[in-house]
């Protein structure tokens, strides 16, 4: 089973915020390339994380949302990138509006959890059951809201 929790960038969730980071075991941060602040947000998203985690491996992705939204850049790939490798995870540019490469995340969370769980076992949980994070700074900003 699939469980994703859109956290969302809202004060009303922030206080549960800590407690679904206890219970996520991977986490899709997402932020708008158009958009800088969201992706200063994801900072301290990531660092909270991290710090809730007590560094218990959980599979991570940073994700660049609105690829469809290149001429409106303002986050570099580049710099995005950098980030995600200092901090030792994966980073995926996605466009939710167009459906670009969305399933390809899904699956590279997914893979990259199980993984985790093939080099800690044993695992006293269901091994089918996986609670899936995402803060979505941007929120889907766009029309189509699936991811």
């Amino acid at each position: 089973m699939l469980d994703i929790l859109d956290t969302k960038d809202d004060e009303d969730y922030q206080n549960l915020f800590d407690i679904w980071i206890s219970f996520g075991q991977g986490f899709l941060l997402v932020f708008s390339i158009n958009d800088y602040e969201s992706f200063e947000f994801i900072k301290a998203k990531y660092k909270r994380i991290i710090n809730r985690k007590h560094n218990k491996k959980c599979p991570i992705l940073l994700i660049g949302n609105k690829r469809d939204l290149e001429n409106e850049r303002v986050v570099p790939y580049s710099e995005a990138k950098e980030l995600a490798d200092s901090w030792e995870i994966e980073y995926c540019e996605v466009s939710t509006k167009n459906d670009l490469d969305c399933q390809k995340i899904l699956e590279k969370i997914i893979k990259n959890y199980i993984i985790i769980q093939e080099e800690n076992k044993p695992y006293k949980g269901n091994p089918w059951s996986f609670c899936l994070l995402c803060c979505f700074c941007c929120l889907l900003c766009c029309q189509c809201k699936r991811f």
